[in-house]
């Protein structure tokens, strides 16, 4: 018996190859695009979690400056301005006097009462200028801290054995970094009645952080 071939009456389409170059390019500028965007999405994330915590931190000082009278100080000499006493003075320490060498008088961190620094060691980290930490109490009382920490990430022990105030946002790859810390972490800048800052009859507080490509941003108290 012979068989019939039926032939099918739908039409066969195929791409050209140009065709596919072109939905290959669209794909390609669309791809592009999402990337950017979330791209973009994700610096201004990090843009409003550091000006948020900038804010958390400026409450902070003021009401340190309407306890004491003035601002956490800095030392002019300090060339590096993310070394800075800020932990200290917002968290508050408890003060144990040494009469005998007053150098070895012991600042310990209420915040985390296994932590201090001698008077030595507080001229010396942060520069002859910071004679001390002024938040500071005698051991039977504790002062009230100016900032509360929410989670870890807001703070950080680094190189030297100091606490330092963290950006929430990673450090820019074009930061040097190695007179704090070699792990990558971002911290405050911080200098108070800057001669030659911003603001000389205040403090400037200020963070650098990613932005596009290798660019980077500063979210800062003079930048709004």
């Amino acid at each position: 018996m012979r068989q019939r071939l039926i032939k099918g009456t739908g039409n066969l389409c195929a791409f050209t190859l140009v065709e596919l170059l072109v939905v290959i390019s669209i794909i390609g500028v669309i791809a592009g695009l999402v990337v950017a965007a979330a791209g973009s999405s994700s610096i201004k994330k990090m843009e409003k979690q550091t000006a948020a915590q900038m804010a958390k931190i400026e409450i902070a000082i003021e009401s340190f400056k309407g306890t004491y009278g003035t601002l956490p100080p800095t030392a002019p000499t300090v060339t590096d301005h993310r070394i800075n006493t800020l932990f200290y003075e917002l968290s508050g320490t408890h003060y144990i006097p040494d009469a005998g060498t007053p150098a070895n008088s012991v600042y310990r961190s209420i915040f985390d009462p296994t932590h201090s620094l001698t008077t030595a060691a507080v001229q010396g980290t942060f520069g002859n200028a910071v004679a001390g930490i002024v938040n500071n109490h005698v051991v039977t009382s504790n002062p009230a801290p100016f900032i509360e920490f929410k989670t870890s990430a807001e703070y950080a022990k680094v190189t030297g054995g100091i606490y330092l105030l963290q950006v929430p946002a990673k450090k820019p790859a074009v930061l040097t970094n190695p007179s704090v810390s070699n792990d990558g972490l971002n911290f405050w800048y911080y200098r108070a009645y800057p001669a030659n800052g911003y603001n000389p009859t205040g403090y400037d507080l200020w963070a650098v952080i990613p932005g596009k490509g290798r660019e980077t941003n500063v979210v800062s108290n003079w930048k709004r």
